[in-house]
């Protein structure tokens, strides 16, 4: 079967996709109707660049939550914890002191009315908020909300700190095909109070 830039394939898991030639890679973002919707495109292309030009066809629980001319805010592309939101800069920055202080304050202003948007909404007691940066690939710094579900941390016996391995088994817990649903009522709310609040 010849690869096509733009092909899509839906899988259960990641570990169904064959390997491709240098210079291609998917691109995989939770939605379908399994648990990822998997897009041939070029390694180098940026994880926002391929966003944006894909958004018309990516499961619906991508489109932002909340934009301006500065930031974007949608839920994280690849991991299904329902109200694990992503707020991003329109401009790119390989790290913070890159930032201009009006962007970065404005960031952590979101960071926060998602935080107490979660919890007021929802009743999440516990988010971590981290701050990523890529040097060597094409993306851009962003900053992580992503919610603890506590009841899901005790039936695991997990220890969900930043410094712990569990952190990545607890986003491993959540597949697409059985939160979707749950997505979609977050966003539809935190859309709401995002821009009741701005």
């Amino acid at each position: 079967m010849i690869e096509k830039i733009g092909q899509k394939k839906e899988v259960y898991s990641l570990e169904e996709l064959s390997p491709l030639p240098e210079g291609l890679k998917y691109f995989a973002c939770i939605g379908g109707n399994k648990n990822f919707e998997c897009f041939l495109e070029s390694t180098s292309l940026s994880r926002a660049v391929f966003m944006e030009k894909y958004l018309s066809e990516l499961d619906k629980c991508h489109i932002p939550i909340y934009e301006d001319e500065n930031i974007r805010i949608r839920q994280d592309a690849q991991i299904a914890i329902p109200g694990f939101y992503i707020i991003a800069t329109r401009k790119i920055y390989k790290n913070i002191s890159q930032m201009e202080l009006d962007t970065y304050q404005k960031c952590l202003y979101f960071v926060s009315l998602v935080r107490r948007g979660l919890k007021e909404n929802f009743g999440i007691e516990r988010a971590y908020m981290y701050y990523d940066e890529h040097y060597n690939k094409p993306s851009s710094t962003h900053f992580w909300v992503m919610p603890i579900y506590d009841k899901i941390v005790e039936e695991n016996n997990l220890n969900v700190t930043i410094l712990s391995k569990d952190v990545w088994k607890y986003q491993e817990l959540f597949e697409f095909s059985k939160t979707k649903e749950k997505i979609y009522e977050i966003n539809n709310e935190m859309k709401k109070t995002l821009i009741k609040r701005r």
